[in-house]
């Protein structure tokens, strides 16, 4: 169960990352309940902000809501709730940079609630992993938190460069502008 909460607290690392310069407080008091661990006070307050119209940024909305939902579904609240808002991601936004770990988060949440097979399956197999303390699985679960995090690290490098790429096109685009506005050369005499 650590490893387990170890990577919802990678997840609100990543949310709280993602977090632009937000328009709303509401989204601001969201974003601050998550930091702070009060999942179930972020989830509701990520669930009013999904009723209001979509806009720029749902795909990040859409993750923190998911994430806040992981998290409060640890303790005692809904992880289907959690699964099928990062479903809802994964169908309505293939381009978002958010994708790879929302997916990735689900197929984390599907390995650990399948049974294992050789704890299920044979009780000396549940005799070994009591004896070893769970260390196999608890070596799988850390390098799933090892491989998101490089994941996460790729994704805001990727972000960043998209971004600086942007701003070079714009600014290339504002020069054309000022050269194609600007007043006509004189003939050469």
């Amino acid at each position: 169960m650590s490893a387990l909460r170890g990577a919802a607290r990678l997840a609100v690392a990543l949310a709280v990352l993602g977090t632009t310069a937000c328009a709303s407080s509401a989204r601001r008091d969201a974003d601050r309940r998550l930091a702070s661990g009060d999942a179930a006070g972020a989830a509701a307050a990520y669930d009013a902000l999904l009723q209001s119209p979509p806009g720029a940024g749902e795909d990040l909305l859409l993750f923190q809501a998911a994430t806040a939902h992981a998290l409060a579904g640890l303790d005692a609240g809904d992880p289907a709730r959690g699964s099928a808002t990062l479903e809802a991601l994964v169908s309505r936004f293939p381009e978002s940079p958010y994708r790879p770990a929302a997916q990735l988060l689900l197929r984390l949440q599907d390995r650990l609630a399948a049974p294992s097979p050789s704890v299920a399956g044979a009780p000396a197999a549940g005799a070994s992993l009591a004896a070893t303390g769970g260390t196999d699985a608890l070596g799988e679960l850390r390098q799933t938190l090892v491989d998101l995090h490089r994941q996460v690290d790729r994704l805001v490098a990727e972000a960043r460069e998209r971004e600086a790429k942007l701003r070079a096109l714009r600014d290339e685009v504002e020069m054309l502008k000022a050269i194609d506005l600007g007043p006509p050369a004189e003939p050469p005499h």
